[in-house]
């Protein structure tokens, strides 16, 4: 993809990668079956020194394939060569839009249980619509970090305590 368009974004410094999949659902209109097709979309940007976009393209594969009105704006590729390099860079491409999907399951599910033990459990004594003020304590050995992907810290990793020797 690079090959494509770097004459469109001369002098650039860096690239940028970004890919989306999704799924569309359609009716064929000769045989009347529904048709599931995945699409994965690849977008492109070239930046110069100072991260200012000089040109950005997408390009979308159905089914593994180059969407056909893509097929015929390409100049400096061909359309079967682009199809291979993409079946043999799938796995990658898919493994990097899985760990992002993941990263955002996981923040949101920090989300919700942070949320869910602001609000409170039916069982409390004292019912949640009467409680003043929400103090709550952290336990130090269960406090987690998201630099430290989640594991936990230990009391040196919180406290760091300079010792100078006299």
């Amino acid at each position: 993809m690079i090959e494509e368009y770097k004459t469109q974004a001369k002098q650039y410094a860096a690239v940028e990668f970004k890919f989306t999949h999704s799924t569309n659902v359609k009716t064929d209109k000769r045989s009347g079956c529904v048709l599931k097709n995945d699409i994965v979309k690849v977008a492109v940007r070239f930046v110069d020194k100072d991260m200012n976009t000089l040109f950005s393209g997408n390009i979308a594969f159905v089914n593994n394939v180059i969407e056909k009105k893509k097929e015929k704006c390409l100049i400096n590729i061909s359309p079967k060569e682009l199809n291979n390099k993409f079946a043999f860079a799938k796995r990658e491409i898919l493994e990097t839009i899985m760990n992002e999907y993941c990263e955002k399951r996981d923040e949101l599910n920090r989300k919700i249980n942070s949320l869910q033990s602001y609000y409170g459990n039916d069982g409390d004594i004292i019912d949640r619509r009467v409680k003043g003020e929400s103090i709550r304590i952290v336990d130090v050995n269960s406090q987690t970090n998201e630099s430290n992907n989640g594991e936990c810290l230990n009391e040196s990793q919180l406290k760091k305590k300079v010792k100078f020797d006299m």
